[in-house]
């Protein structure tokens, strides 16, 4: 929702990953600034856009596209962020040599302060100890396996408050599943 300003260099760092084959679905959440003409102007075959009539806020346009995957994983891309070009590689090579994982993450680089880190706990059990506190993944940076959301009906409610939706999700996800994050940045905040 209103992510203009950042949208173009979000969306070609995730068309520059390495690991090309992805398809990318982007909401946009009833936008006023310009943030769909823009995302019209991007002719790469692998987008589809999303247009809702209605603000939802961040967890409900989430849902939206999640509910759009045909992927065997879900990476999480915010509209303000930009990715690390091996990214997608990471997480996929994660999810693929451990199948009891449903989820993974990496740190966030911030780009104001680039020597400062937002850190992610690295093991199943700390990730879920650290819910404790605080999320145990961080969203920006999340990849998820498709199969898991869906056989446990995880979904994002628009219901629920405009903040706080991550840990919302991650603290029923964690009752399904493993968490596994990555001891390295993923995305530039």
């Amino acid at each position: 929702f209103n992510k203009a300003p950042w949208l173009k260099e979000c969306l070609d760092s995730v068309f520059d990953q390495t690991f090309r084959d992805f398809e990318v679905i982007a909401v946009d959440d009833a936008s006023t600034d310009g943030s769909l003409e823009l995302l019209r102007s991007f002719t790469d075959p692998r987008l589809r856009i999303i247009e809702l009539p209605s603000n939802v806020g961040p967890g409900g346009a989430a849902q939206r596209g999640m509910d759009a995957a045909q992927g065997e994983y879900i990476i999480r891309v915010d509209a303000d962020d930009i990715m690390f070009p091996d990214r997608f590689a990471v997480q996929v090579d994660v999810l693929d040599k451990h199948p009891d994982v449903g989820a993974t993450s990496g740190h966030i680089q911030l780009m104001s302060e680039p020597d400062t880190w937002h850190r992610v706990e690295l093991s199943d059990a700390s990730s879920k100890a650290r819910m404790l506190f605080g999320v145990p993944l961080n969203q920006p940076a999340a990849a998820y396996r498709s199969a898991v959301l869906r056989r446990h009906d995880m979904r994002f409610a628009d219901a629920w408050p405009r903040y706080g939706e991550d840990w919302m999700h991650q603290l029923e996800l964690a009752r399904h599943t493993k968490f596994l994050n990555l001891d390295r940045p993923l995305i530039h905040y």
